[in-house]
């Protein structure tokens, strides 16, 4: 209802990620986890299995295959609370790591002379991850890595800010899957 445009964006971005919020909610419980299951009653999935997929992938670093491995795994087994803590890391890491061969700079200097990673707060918001991944799996990762309005998980598991229930949650799985 306001007529400043800066508020009327927030509101915007703001709805946005709710709706979004809802959705991942939906795609979770009607298709994410009955997949999950169905497999595990049908089938045991080492964690070898997810070499191949890991292995195989532009998106996760040679030196980065075994983790990953082993936190979808992690997630497929319904460990979220493992599965999170390997995967955002990396999921960080192979998203500056995709930017930085794009010719992106992915550190800075400061004022005394020391070069520090940027933030993913910062590098997910580049129109070269637009590019790299869509609108709309950008949107997704934001959604649920740093944005506010989001899950932010990235943020609340880099801060100890996320009990163990909320592990459990729609987003987590969402993230899983979206990772795989």
């Amino acid at each position: 209802m306001s007529n400043d445009l800066a508020v009327v964006e927030k509101a915007k971005k703001a709805e946005m990620y709710s709706q979004a919020q809802f959705d991942r909610g939906f795609v979770t419980q009607a298709l994410i986890e009955p997949v999950r299951y169905q497999i595990l009653t049908e089938h045991y999935v080492p964690v070898r299995a997810f070499y191949p997929i890991v292995r195989n992938s532009p998106f996760v670093p040679e030196d980065r295959a075994e983790i990953f491995a082993h936190g979808l795994h992690a997630g497929l087994n319904g460990d979220y609370l493992t599965a999170t803590h390997l995967l955002i890391p990396q999921v960080e890491n192979s998203i500056r790591n995709l930017l930085e061969q794009r010719g992106v700079t992915v550190s800075r200097i400061d004022d005394q002379g020391i070069q520090d990673e940027r933030s993913l707060n910062d590098l997910i918001y580049l129109p070269e991850v637009d590019q790299l991944f869509g609108e709309d799996l950008a949107f997704d990762l934001r959604g649920l890595l740093v944005e506010r309005y989001g899950a932010n998980l990235r943020n609340r598991l880099a801060h100890g800010l996320i009990p163990f229930e909320n592990f459990y949650s729609i987003e987590v799985p969402y993230f899983w899957w979206l990772t795989l």
